[in-house]
């Protein structure tokens, strides 16, 4: 293999993964927290679960398994049913 070839490879994998970095922290930024005192980490993602799956496809029409909405006002009204408030973003 060529010197040329291996830096190439090189840069497009350093670029792949700075990407994907900024991919994750970007995602990462604006998904919402619901806060509810005495809740473990583990019921509230469980809470989180439920009230995500409940809205699939809520005030959408039908649509393939794979490209269903997720409605982000359903799952947050689902969460204040269960008690949590959306922590504000810092």
């Amino acid at each position: 293999m060529n010197r040329g070839h291996t830096l190439r490879k090189r840069f497009r994998r350093l670029a792949l993964s700075a990407l994907m970095a900024g991919l994750v922290a970007g995602c990462a930024s604006h998904e919402p927290i619901y806060v509810k005192p005495g809740v473990t980490d583990a019921a509230r993602k469980s809470d989180e679960a439920a009230c995500v799956k409940a809205s699939i496809g809520v005030n959408q029409p039908a649509q393939p398994a794979t490209t269903a909405a997720v409605d982000r006002d359903a799952v947050a009204q689902c969460m204040q049913a269960k008690g949590y408030t959306l922590q504000k973003q810092r």
